[in-house]
């Protein structure tokens, strides 16, 4: 007598007569199964049972699939404020309300509530003013030219003016006096950093000659001044003096007009920084360090003793010639 009890041709589960699938694997049963476990099921059976377990599998990867695909708009969507406001530096941290990528599973997932509210703090882009960059500025002169701009009078006390030969005379025509005369620069005279040479020549008289550089006033500035063999550098700082060189004044040999062209002998002073430093034809002979001024007029002068000279009857007459500034404004 047969028995009436299913069995799962697949995993020989007990089955219940009126179940289409099995509970345990999941195969699909035909309406008559073979009573008896082992019992062989048909070629033609098999086909049927593996096709529709493919069907359901692909049915179960295509949700989970599905799935996944919304999940990860979802998290898009709610990060990707978050991820554009970071940077490519390795060395920035992550805001402290995203979660830790190495944490464990049990982290909490932010809620659209406090993606909302979650702000980044915008990048710095505070500039710094540029720092204005000093201008530079050189002018030459060599006095062929009477229409170059200097500053030229005539008086009782003497003269500043264009010469004959063309040169820049300055002559003092009254004893224990200084006259000066200087240059109409591009953009006004004052000048900080500078460096001024001319070539000058003692005609008569006795007294000092050379370069004042940083003029502000009568009271306050630099200047270099030549007597014959021997150089001195002098500040004026609220009208009163003070000799920079020690001793006062100093000698030597690259000052005798012999070794020039017609006498004239080429000086350099510099005041760039706290720098001021004398030249001779080109060679440092003297060099200090002096913050009092640091911006005026460069300018060049002639002063008097009280000895007449016997070309011209002036106290002192000097020639100027290759005058020349380099500077920074």
């Amino acid at each position: 007598m047969m028995s009436t009890e299913r069995i799962c041709p697949n995993c020989g589960e007990r089955l219940a007569a009126d179940w289409l699938f099995c509970e345990n694997c999941g195969v699909a049963l035909r309406a008559s199964v073979p009573s008896a476990p082992g019992a062989a099921l048909g070629p033609q059976t098999k086909r049927v049972d593996q096709k529709l377990w493919l069907i359901l599998a692909a049915a179960v990867a295509a949700l989970c699939c599905c799935a996944t695909a919304a999940a990860g708009y979802w998290t898009r969507q709610s990060w990707f404020p978050y991820i554009q406001g970071l940077t490519s530096d390795p060395t920035q941290t992550a805001p402290a309300d995203l979660p830790n990528p190495t944490t464990n599973a049990t982290t909490s997932v932010p809620t659209e509530a406090s993606l909302a509210t979650a702000t980044t703090s915008p990048p710095d882009v505070t500039k710094t003013a540029p720092t204005p960059t000093a201008k530079a500025l050189t002018w030459q002169d060599d006095f062929s030219s009477k229409n170059s701009g200097w500053h030229v009078y005539e008086d009782a006390d003497g003269y500043a003016s264009y010469h004959e030969g063309g040169v820049f005379a300055i002559a003092v025509a009254q004893p224990d006096l200084e006259l000066r005369s200087w240059p109409e620069l591009p953009e006004g005279g004052k000048v900080g950093d500078v460096s001024v040479t001319v070539s000058g020549f003692k005609v008569e008289g006795e007294g000092w000659w050379g370069i004042i550089c940083r003029y502000s006033d009568d009271d306050n500035y630099y200047q270099l001044g030549i007597d014959g063999p021997a150089f001195t550098v002098v500040k004026t700082v609220n009208g009163s003096e003070m000799a920079l060189t020690q001793p006062e004044w100093i000698e030597t040999d690259a000052l005798n007009p012999d070794g020039y062209e017609n006498g004239m002998i080429p000086v350099t002073m510099r005041c760039e920084g706290n720098t001021i430093e004398i030249e001779i034809d080109g060679v440092s002979v003297f060099k200090t360090q002096d913050s009092s001024l640091v911006e005026g007029e460069p300018m060049i002068y002639a002063a008097s003793y009280d000895v007449v000279g016997d070309v011209d009857g002036y106290y002192i007459k000097v020639l100027f010639d290759n005058f020349q500034i380099n500077a920074r404004r």
